[in-house]
């Protein structure tokens, strides 16, 4: 359940343009970074593996409910 939490809050930024906005200012964290967060799908999966990656569950896990 929580998973579907933080895949809306980020479509919601992404939505928002919130990560265009990052992206501009995110320079010095390198290309594959700012890539990242201009593609609304990449930024959802990676950004909710890490999420439930940090709260316990396991990668395989993570990776398929992302």
């Amino acid at each position: 359940m929580e998973a579907i939490f933080i895949t809306f809050a980020v479509v919601l930024a992404s939505h928002l343009g919130l990560c265009e906005a990052l992206a501009s200012v995110a320079k010095p964290l390198g290309r594959t970074f700012r890539k990242v967060i201009r593609c609304p799908k990449c930024l959802t999966f990676w950004l909710t593996a890490a999420y439930q990656i940090g709260n316990g569950r396991a990668v395989l896990a993570s990776v398929m409910i992302s």
